[in-house]
């Protein structure tokens, strides 16, 4: 009973200093809230004095002339009885943002403003204060750590609180970058739509001249891509990453505390990880959430190699087996982690009883590759059509001193100009200092797999970057191995340093110094993020608003379909992005279900159509002359341009509407359907326009290339993965011309009609007599194949996983009985 009481006693004070504190957070919140805006009209006759006057009365601050007598304002003073004394002033004569009836300013703040923000500092501060006092007492405390459940998992649970606050901002808001959406989000959102529509999720008809999917980066394998058709799909690869982020926390403090023993060190461990370079790089300073997924996965794959020779008992080796090639298999599944698992399976093969862990280790391969075999053979076969000539980019190395600096002085005596860089190694310097010295002095054949993890990732820095045909050439990927063993690392030789007696207390001092110094690192590249979220900070340059440009070409799409090209400066501008701000974002449009020509094709390789400047990285762009040329947009049925206003379009071709202060729309009435009969399939090479810079097909001139296109009637419907064509029968074979990118894995699945290329890089149809109707579609035998194969892999691993822990805790409930 009086435990009871003491833990009422605790409770009662902790939520009285965090309502406190919160109360302190939501007074200092709404004081920083920014001053609503109004427009106020002076009367005739008002000088600047009594403007002035005005002014200072009624607390109207940052005064910016508009026209007239007008001037717009903040309004530091919202109470009502200073609006009804401004409304009542005879210097007044209108005002704009302000409710005559109820007296209140239209953007002013509500009560509920900074509220959000308030409760999260003070439950959070009131939170850490008493983990703090607790441990302060850790002496007088243990036995009541020992009574109860949650304070006993107070070593995960912390690790939790921490994602928690990562992951909430990050969701909502995100990091203000821009690369993911135009690859895995726009890639999974097109398959999901596919797939929902009962299409195969391999074409998309609205990327460039139709496009194999899926892009480089995707997640369209996950168990929650299917949000993606009921909600916003960016969010939902911020959730799926965030869900990543806190299974790999919680296995990195599960793994600290196997090899330690020791709860605030497997605390430490997990804490770290969350605020390491491999996370805060690539949730908040880079959109880069499909990477993000891979290094979070690197805790959960090590503890399922170390856990599967555990014991005795076949089940739990079975279990830690399939997690093992489940969660590796879905992460290639999903991109091409290569250089993460091939580390992974270097370390496994490090770890001691190695004969009894190899057959569940082989066991694990076999799962990944199920899983993870279709992907795997899409970027193969994407990367053998890449021209020899073409190489990866150059993504640029920093010196020795620089990542020296990163991971031992972060964030103290800045380096330079890119001290703000995240692309190297960061895991606190206490535990790199701990870390090196472990590498170095610790001789235990324990130690040895993660010592072998870190050389590797050590490797990463000193090997040519092109080692791996070019695929990855990003040395600062190699950074998250050197955080995630090095962390652990730093815990064991810690923890091995601070069991001689005389020493305990250090454990807990390295630990503190260690996690002020990490979230004195890290705050400054969260709290943007977090200020954007409860809005004390306008949303970054680079965010996509949910409305606006985008939109207002849909709308234009809806009345009169056809293809939307974008000039090339302003295809440019975009992909900068420099109209994210105003609702148009790269690849947005396809999504939207508008087909835009214009387009980053990261992962596929599109030489063909445009030239690729990088392995597994380019874009379909429309050149100066492409846009010039009428015959070209009516051929290809680009029915929209999109250009700055100081570049000419083609003659005809019509301004129908002014997007922003710089951006045109232009309409093409002339511009030919999707698909259209012609007396004979061409076979030629199409000529090229003299002024285009390349020989690739978007510089094709179609004013020097007959079709011998024939008026005869023709439906056309969409199909997502193809194209439905309906006409009137003949008595002798027909030939069509769709304007879709030739594949050879086009296929007829319904009607008779044979498909062959036709004008060099689009797809020809041979109709036979009588048919009234022909579907051609995208189909890939062997990648649907494993693409299929892969998905029931990745069912059966679940189903596999769930049973065998019903079993395991059936048999030891009924040991429990037994005893």
């Amino acid at each position: 009973m009086k435990r009871i009481r003491a833990y009422l006693r605790i409770t009662l004070a902790w939520m009285l200093s965090a309502i406190g504190l919160s109360a302190l957070a939501y007074v200092y919140a709404r004081a920083s809230l920014p001053a609503p805006h109004i427009h106020v009209r002076l009367a005739p006759g008002v000088d600047a004095r009594g403007r002035e006057d005005l002014e200072r009365r009624f607390e109207l601050t940052e005064g910016e002339f508009r026209e007239g007598r007008t001037w717009a304002y903040r309004l530091e003073n919202a109470r009502q009885r200073n609006i009804a004394a401004l409304l009542d002033d005879p210097r007044v004569e209108d005002t704009d943002g302000i409710d005559p009836h109820s007296l209140r300013v239209a953007d002013a703040p509500g009560p509920l403003a900074g509220l959000r923000t308030a409760l999260l500092v003070g439950f959070g501060a009131s939170t850490l204060l008493f983990l703090g006092a607790a441990v302060r007492r850790r002496e007088n405390l243990a036995a009541s750590f020992k009574a109860t459940t949650w304070t006993a998992r107070l070593w995960i649970g912390v690790p939790i609180l921490v994602v928690t606050a990562i992951a909430v901002p990050f969701v909502a808001i995100g990091p203000d970058d821009f690369d993911e959406y135009f690859t895995g989000v726009t890639t999974t959102k097109l398959a999901i739509t596919a797939l929902t529509h009962g299409s195969w999720p391999f074409w998309t008809l609205d990327l460039g001249l139709g496009l194999p999917q899926p892009l480089r980066y995707h997640f369209i394998t996950h168990p929650l891509s299917p949000l993606c058709a009921v909600s916003d799909c960016q969010r939902v690869l911020r959730l799926v990453d965030s869900l990543q982020l806190l299974l790999g926390a919680v296995f990195m403090a599960m793994l600290a505390k196997r090899f330690t023993g020791d709860r605030l060190l497997a605390c430490a461990a997990g804490v770290t990880f969350c605020l390491s370079s491999s996370v805060v790089q690539t949730m908040f300073t880079d959109d880069w959430a499909i990477t993000s997924v891979n290094e979070s996965t690197i805790p959960i794959l090590l503890y399922a190699v170390f856990a599967i020779g555990d014991g005795t008992d076949w089940r739990r080796a079975a279990l830690w087996s399939l997690v093992l090639g489940g969660v590796s298999g879905l992460i290639l599944s999903m991109s091409f982690p290569v250089t993460r698992l091939a580390v992974v399976g270097i370390v496994a093969l490090c770890v001691p009883g190695l004969r009894r862990r190899l057959p569940w280790l082989v066991l694990a391969g076999a799962v990944q590759l199920l899983i993870g075999g279709a992907q795997v053979y899409h970027i193969l076969e994407e990367f053998v059509r890449t021209p020899a000539a073409v190489v990866r980019t150059n993504h640029g190395s920093f010196s020795v001193a620089f990542h020296l600096w990163s991971t031992f002085l972060r964030p103290f005596f800045f380096f330079s100009d890119v001290s703000l860089n995240w692309r190297t190694v960061f895991l606190g310097p206490p535990f790199a200092v701990a870390a090196l010295l472990a590498a170095i002095v610790v001789r235990d054949r324990n130690a040895r797999p993660l010592q072998v993890g870190l050389l590797l990732g050590i490797l990463g820095y000193i090997v040519p970057a092109s080692w791996l045909l070019n695929i990855n050439t990003a040395v600062w990927t190699y950074r998250t191995e050197l955080n995630v063993f090095g962390i652990l690392l730093a815990v064991y030789g810690i923890h091995r340093w601070t069991s001689t007696p005389g020493r305990e207390l250090w454990r807990h001092r390295i630990v503190a110094v260690q996690l002020c110094w990490i979230t004195f690192a890290f705050f400054p590249v969260w709290y943007p993020v977090f200020a954007t979220w409860v809005g004390i900070d306008p949303p970054g340059s680079v965010r996509l608003v949910s409305s606006g440009l985008a939109q207002d070409i849909v709308r234009v799409y809806d009345h009169t379909p056809g293809r939307v090209v974008f000039a090339p400066k302003a295809h440019e501008a975009l992909r900068k992005p420099r109209f994210n701000t105003l609702g148009l974002g790269m690849n947005q449009l396809p999504m939207l279900g508008v087909p835009t020509v214009s387009a980053v094709v990261n992962g596929i390789t599109a030489d063909e159509i445009y030239p690729i400047y990088a392995t597994l990285e380019g874009e379909i762009k429309a050149e100066a002359a492409t846009v010039r040329s009428k015959a070209l947009l009516d051929v290809l049925g680009i029915r929209y341009v999109i250009a700055l206003a100081d570049e000419t379009v083609a003659p005809g071709v019509r301004e129908i509407r002014r997007l922003s202060d710089d951006l045109r729309m232009y309409e093409n009435d002339d511009a030919w359907p999707e698909a259209f009969f012609v007396e004979s399939l061409p076979t030629d090479r199409a000529p090229r326009l003299l002024e285009c810079p390349h020989d690739r097909f978007m510089c094709a001139d179609f004013s020097r290339y007959d079709f011998r296109r024939r008026m005869d009637p023709l439906s056309i419907a969409r199909v997502y993965d193809g194209l439905r064509l309906t006409f009137p029968p003949a008595t002798s074979p027909r030939d069509i011309v769709i304007t879709q990118w030739y594949r050879p894995e086009w296929t007829v699945t319904e009607g008779r009609a044979q498909v062959s290329r036709a004008a060099e890089q689009l797809v020809g149809i041979r109709v036979e007599p009588g048919q009234q109707a022909v579907t051609v579609s995208y189909r890939p035998r062997l990648r649907s194949r494993l693409f299929f194969v892969g998905l029931a892999t990745e069912f059966a691993v679940v189903v596999g996983i769930v049973a065998l822990v019903f079993q395991s805790r059936r048999r030891r409930s009924d040991d429990t009985l037994s005893t």
